[in-house]
């Protein structure tokens, strides 16, 4: 098929892939033309064939990336094994973090949901719980990850919780919609489909989006004693508990980080009834500044419009 010529690319269809290919090599890591289709939207035949002509993208063995980092490629094409691996790690504990009292729902999140796994990198999942009983299940899980797991987080990263009922995420940039569109649902797949559907905002950094990887979703099974124990909980006041339990982390996470600013405190963490997220580094706010800037040296030397209006 004949690339289409300069005139006849649509601007918002050359931004929207260059754009994902600009975020995506803040962690130098190329794109497939599938993974692309997911992170941009076009629709013109021929337009990768004529960017590479143009010089503002390359193309090697099947993937994407900017010009003079074609060398990331060859990296991604190493981690091959060790992303087969890891996804059949990810399952096995997803099976794990399932099997807890409350917990409905549990994504892959992360770089490996993104077919990315660096040597020593960890797995972090994305857990959707019962309203009304996240802290009790948040509780659970990091209590089995520090006795049981030794407070490993190579295999147990738990940054990320919601409950069923507050599925739409506050946050709304190009770093969140990625997460949410990288997402692979491994237990609760109706969940998955709610919680983008609660989310509908990310077509407008991404576009529409894809059908997602099933490829990792547990079986149905029934977990008698799982509902067992929430039945006991609940017995012993579930809605006080979590109440309780919310507060606990809230003061704990503010005695350990007293250094922060209350603004600082607020956009690194979420100690809601509702939803839990721990980011003490504050990441997306580093990976929004850093892309921005990007944006803006690639509009210089190309003479484009790469910074989203949203």
């Amino acid at each position: 098929m004949q690339a289409s010529s300069a005139a006849e690319i649509p601007a918002d269809e050359v931004a929207s892939v260059l754009r994902a290919l600009i975020y995506f090599d803040l962690f130098a890591h190329p794109l497939g033309e599938e993974e692309l289709r997911r992170f941009a939207f076009w629709q013109t035949p021929g337009l990768l064939k004529a960017l590479k002509q143009k010089g503002w993208i390359s193309n090697q063995a099947g993937y994407f990336s900017l010009p003079g980092r074609e060398h990331l490629i060859k990296e991604r094409l190493n981690e091959g094994q060790r992303v087969r691996n890891s996804r059949r790690k990810a399952r096995q504990m997803a099976g794990i973090i399932a099997s807890f009292p409350f917990v409905r729902g549990v994504g892959l999140s992360g770089s490996l949901s993104k077919q990315r796994m660096e040597k020593g990198g960890d797995l972090d999942f994305f857990v959707v719980t019962t309203p009304g009983r996240l802290w009790i299940a948040r509780t659970l899980l990091m209590l089995f990850k520090k006795v049981l797991l030794l407070n490993s987080h190579k295999y147990f990263c738990l940054n990320y919780f919601v409950d069923e009922r507050h599925l739409s995420m506050p946050e709304q940039n190009r770093y969140i919609a990625t997460e949410l569109a990288s997402l692979i649902p491994l237990y609760g797949t109706a969940l998955y489909e709610e919680l983008l559907k609660a989310n509908e905002w990310t077509t407008q950094y991404l576009g529409p989006l894809p059908p997602p990887d099933r490829s990792l979703l547990l079986r149905p099974r029934r977990r008698p004693l799982k509902k067992r124990c929430e039945i006991i909980l609940n017995r012993l006041g579930g809605e006080r508990l979590d109440h309780f339990l919310c507060w606990q982390t809230w003061r704990y996470r503010r005695q350990k980080f007293a250094t922060m600013s209350a603004a600082e405190f607020k956009e690194a963490f979420d100690t809601s009834r509702t939803r839990s997220r721990h980011h003490p580094r504050n990441f997306n706010a580093r990976v929004e500044a850093q892309f921005k800037k990007a944006c803006a040296h690639y509009e210089q030397q190309w003479g484009l419009i790469l910074r989203e209006e949203n």
